[in-house]
């Protein structure tokens, strides 16, 4: 009976080895300077959310059949071609957005997704 649940647990996981994911190394940027950071989703669209907006906190992800609209800010695309899925390094400029904290989002339209970086970022004037 164990090994089936172990079976079980390691079947269940094997899809997360694959799953879309967004890192931010820039923890404090100011309007116009780069958010920078690393995703494996190529050609997928990053938006920024004032932190107490958004949908999800910590990594989680939220359904969403179309890409965001507002209170999310577009500010690039991941480098790539779609369905490659191998990490990008990315450098997106920084719109004209409030000063406070942010949190960064991947749109997977393949799985109809927003998922959160799980880093706050602060942007300042």
């Amino acid at each position: 009976m164990l090994f089936i649940a172990v079976v079980a647990a390691l079947a269940i996981a094997a899809p997360a080895l694959a799953a879309i994911s967004i890192r931010v190394t820039t923890t404090v940027v100011h309007v116009g300077g780069k958010l920078r950071g690393r995703s494996n989703g190529e050609r997928f669209r990053v938006y920024l959310i004032e932190a107490k907006l958004a949908p999800c906190h910590n990594g989680c992800a939220a359904r969403a059949k179309h890409p965001p609209g507002s209170p999310f800010v577009f500010v690039g695309r991941i480098p790539g071609r779609y369905g490659r899925y191998t990490f990008h390094r990315f450098a997106f400029r920084v719109p004209a957005v409030r000063p406070g904290q942010y949190s960064v989002f991947v749109y997977c339209p393949p799985c109809g997704s927003l998922i959160d970086s799980g880093e706050a970022i602060r942007v300042l004037r």
